[in-house]
């Protein structure tokens, strides 16, 4: 088995990843709440997810993006049709949550099973 880290990703996927990350982190959600006007921030983590989501979706990759639901989080999957491998973002917290089995079976099982011939660090 091998490992899979960034550096199996083009430079090309590398920049589109940061790219959607920059701009709905730091421009779409800031500009949303701004014109929102909205009195508290209840739900703003996961409501980023909606932006980062979107600016994923816009950007012109080799990946087919599948949009998924597991009970009320809809999430992305990137299935690179190049290298057969399927990818999902998440955050570094809740990644860590998952390693430690503190959860019973995640999404992140699957993707790792779909992936037989990569081991990560989710099983090391």
């Amino acid at each position: 088995m091998k490992r899979v880290s960034l550096s199996s990703l083009t430079e090309f996927q590398k920049h589109s990843i940061a790219y959607s990350l920059r701009h709905a982190l730091e421009e779409d959600f800031p500009d949303f709440v701004e014109e929102a006007k909205l009195p508290t921030s209840n739900g703003f983590p996961q409501m980023r997810w909606n932006f980062i989501n979107r600016r994923l979706m816009e950007c012109p990759s080799n990946y087919q993006i599948l949009k998924l639901k597991r009970g009320p989080w809809e999430f992305l999957i990137f299935y690179d049709k190049s290298t057969n491998k399927t990818y999902s973002l998440m955050r570094e917290i809740t990644f860590r949550m998952h390693k430690s089995k503190t959860q019973p079976f995640h999404y992140l099982d699957i993707l790792c099973a779909r992936n037989e011939d990569v081991q990560t660090a989710l099983f090391n």
